[in-house]
């Protein structure tokens, strides 16, 4: 019965440390020149954030190119085993696993996690996690860290400032990648998906703050584009320009610099706006009382920088570019990721609420 009563327990309790206990959060409501706010921001006024944990996993297994934690047992951890796309149940459950995992000798930490090769997730839900094994006392344990490919120069950047050399990468490869290792390190996410949590916001702010910082030539009012981007670009930016440039900014497109040069553009900024999109990751190296001017297509709106702001001590609008959001009883994630026109006197009437005038 001892024997049996062990075995249960490391089934579905396996150790694991408490870094920071959950506590409950109240956030202070966007600005906004529309008379009714989204339900996605009223939603996450009160919230309670999870407690952030750290789990030994004997002979752990990842699964798939998001990172799906597996025990010994075969017990998916849900909680620390995120995916995009359907909300029906994990795919693990649906597409089974057609092979053996691969044996790895030592100690693994999986950093991976899904979204990985986006700025935002790479920075909010990767990077925090190393500091969650740092707290735990286990980094010195640990032979691999495993990670998203790497394919992004702020992905190369910041492992550099974190201390971890290629000989101590391991790359997921694909949809059938499946691993065994002696030791499984895995952290809790640091945030539930849409939200951003404080101690994360600390770490990376002073990982990347803390080095020294390049010179920028840039104004004190940035414009972020997404003109490069795949989805979610502003149509009628071309016709904004002239407004933008009457007010005094600086329009850029972020990943044209470095991830120093964009935490030093975003220090130095006063004023920050643009469509919703990853350039607003940058938000967490901006100085407290930074105007913050987020602007949405009524078909998609996400309130995560919102979050962001608000732990930055930041004055934070958010405007969309009709009255109302058109999926108010939906999730985000089933939303349209489309171009979008933005009226020019929306943001006009935005600048005279947040007292922004023409230089």
């Amino acid at each position: 019965m001892k024997d049996y009563s062990s075995l249960y327990y490391s089934t579905y309790s396996p150790p694991v440390s408490v870094i920071y206990p959950s506590i409950f959060r109240e956030e202070s409501l966007p600005k906004s020149v529309h008379k009714e706010l989204s339900w996605k921001f009223c939603n996450r006024a009160g919230r309670q954030v999870p407690e952030a944990f750290v789990l030994n996993l004997p002979s752990g297994r990842v699964w798939g190119s998001n990172g799906a934690v597996i025990t010994r047992e075969n017990i998916l951890l849900a909680d620390i085993s995120r995916e995009f796309g359907s909300r029906s149940g994990h795919s693990f459950f649906r597409k089974g696993i057609q092979s053996k995992p691969v044996k790895i000798s030592g100690t693994v930490a999986v950093l991976l996690t899904a979204g990985g090769n986006t700025y935002y997730h790479w920075m909010f839900d990767i990077i925090p996690r190393l500091h969650l094994i740092d707290k735990a006392g286990l980094r010195d344990r640990i032979d691999k860290f495993l990670l998203p490919p790497i394919l992004h120069a702020y992905q190369k950047e910041s492992l550099k400032y974190l201390s971890i050399g290629p000989s101590s990468i391991l790359e997921v490869e694909g949809p059938s990648f499946y691993i065994e290792a002696d030791h499984l390190i895995a952290p809790s996410l640091p945030s539930l998906l849409g939200t951003i949590n404080d101690w994360g916001v600390k770490f990376v702010k002073e990982l990347f703050l803390n080095q020294p910082l390049p010179e920028v030539d840039s104004r004190e009012r940035i414009y972020i584009s997404r003109r490069k981007a795949e989805n979610r670009r502003i149509s009628n930016e071309g016709e904004l320009r002239s407004l933008l440039e009457r007010f005094g900014f600086d329009i850029i497109e972020a990943e044209n610099y470095s991830l120093l040069e964009q935490a030093a553009i975003f220090k130095k900024a006063k004023v920050v706006m643009g469509p919703h999109g990853s350039g607003f990751t940058n938000l967490i190296f901006s100085q407290p009382g930074t105007v913050v001017i987020e602007l949405f297509s009524s078909d998609f709106v996400v309130p995560c920088f919102w979050t962001l702001a608000n732990l930055s001590s930041l004055n934070y609008y958010c405007v969309l570019n009709g009255e109302t959001d058109k999926a108010f009883f939906d999730p985000y994630w089933d939303s349209v990721a489309s171009d979008y026109d933005f009226p020019p006197r929306l943001i006009e009437q935005t600048f005279e609420m947040a007292g922004i005038s023409i230089k």
